[in-house]
C-alpha cells in the first residue's frame, strides 16, 4: 500500500520550533518523501524557515516536496 504524506506546519515563520520540527520529522525515513507544506501570515519569517528547510533537504539529497504559503486557506 502507498501511503502519500502532508505534513502542514501553520505558523511556520517560527523559525527555531519549526526548524527543530522539521529537522525531527526529516530523520524518520518513513517521512522522507513526503510533502512540507509551511504556513505563516508573515512572509520575511516563512521565507527563512523555507531557507532553511530548502537547504536540509539538499544537503541530505532528501525526495521531499516543499511547498510555502501565506494563504491559511
Amino acid at each position: 500500500m502507498l501511503w502519500l504524506v502532508k505534513i502542514v506546519i501553520i505558523g511556520a515563520g517560527s523559525h527555531v520550533f519549526s526548524a527543530n520540527l522539521i529537522t525531527d520529522f526529516l530523520s524518520y525515513p518513513e517521512f522522507r518523501d513526503s510533502t512540507l507544506s509551511l504556513i505563516d501570515i508573515d512572509k520575511q519569517a516563512l521565507e527563512m524557515t523555507t531557507a532553511f528547510t530548502k537547504k536540509l533537504i539538499r544537503q541530505h539529497s532528501l525526495e521531499t516536496k516543499l511547498e510555502a504559503t501565506t494563504d491559511r486557506r
